[in-house]
Formats: structure tokens, C-alpha cells, sequence
């Protein structure tokens, strides 16, 4: 049993995606803004406002897994679920969305149990590239990236407040 609970670790450590709240587009590209490294059963969510595609990205190929987009602010209901199986990306493209998550699905027990608790994004993503950090973060703050980056807004645009948190690589 003590060895079963080291494997279930191991493999919770392995299972962290990124899911990439799209702000404009419905084909998962584009502007983005991102929740990295998140768990099963923990949901990427924005307070206000919403997006208009989800990409999960990372997932690894041999999973079975079930992701799911919600609507109503930040994890609240789900709008869309579907699975994914022997690919590394998944897009739901039937938004809006205000936030999404996924969880492991096994072949012969149906759907997982969905127990979620709600993450906010801790990274923008502009059109070209440019990454803002969002860790720590205001709820106001963020409506106010969203709104602006769901208009599209580009990296000379983005107030100077914000041009702080700016990411160099």
C-alpha cells in the first residue's frame, strides 16, 4: 500500500498542464491568458468577463482525460466537456468561457468525479508574444487586462501600470 501511495504521487507531480484561456478567437490561438503547471480536478478561472476558446496544452499522450469549460464566472457550471485521448493538445472552441479544468477519466469507470477548486491565471499572453506575469493580482486588475485584451490590445497599448509585470526571456 505505502508503495502505491508513492506511485499516485509520482504521478500527480507528472500531471500538471496549461490551459490557455483564449481571449478573442475561437480556434485556440491567439492572445491568451494562462493558468501553467495546473492539476487535475483544479480549475484556471477569470472573475468577470469571459474568452472564447480553451486550449490545454501538454497533455500527455497516453492520457485518458476528461476537460471541461465552464461558464458564469470563474469555475462555475459547465458549459462544455469532452475528452481527450492520444494527443498532447485539446481545444474547445464552443465559448464564451469564464474558466476551465480537467480531470482523469478511466476507460471503464466513466466520467471523473469533478471536485474542482479554482486557480486564477498567473500569465498574459499578447498577440506577439509579449508575456505579462498576473501572479498575485487584483480581481479588478485583472478584469481590466481581459476587457483590454479581448478588444485587442497589443503590447504598446497595455497601460503603463501593468508594463511592470512585463516577462523577459
Amino acid at each position: 500500500m505505502h508503495y502505491l501511495s508513492i506511485i499516485l504521487g509520482f504521478a500527480t507531480a507528472a500531471s500538471a498542464l496549461d490551459i490557455y484561456l483564449h481571449t478573442s478567437r475561437t480556434d485556440c490561438s491567439g492572445p491568451a491568458i494562462v493558468c501553467t503547471g495546473i492539476n487535475p480536478n483544479t480549475c484556471c478561472g477569470i472573475p468577470t468577463g469571459s474568452v472564447a476558446s480553451i486550449g490545454f496544452r501538454g497533455i500527455v499522450n497516453d492520457w485518458f482525460i476528461e476537460v471541461r469549460g465552464h461558464e458564469g464566472g470563474r469555475c462555475g457550471p459547465i458549459k462544455t466537456l469532452d475528452t481527450a485521448f492520444q494527443t498532447n493538445f485539446k481545444c474547445l472552441s464552443q465559448g464564451p468561457y469564464t474558466g476551465a479544468g480537467y480531470g482523469f477519466r478511466g476507460k471503464k469507470r466513466g466520467a471523473a468525479a469533478v471536485a474542482e477548486k479554482c486557480t486564477p491565471p498567473d500569465l498574459l499572453i499578447l498577440e506577439g508574444g509579449k508575456k505579462y506575469s498576473l501572479v498575485g493580482m487584483e480581481d479588478s486588475q485583472l478584469d481590466e487586462l481581459v476587457a483590454l485584451v479581448s478588444n485587442g490590445t497589443n503590447a504598446a497599448e497595455i497601460p503603463d501600470v501593468f508594463k511592470t509585470l512585463e516577462k523577459v526571456e
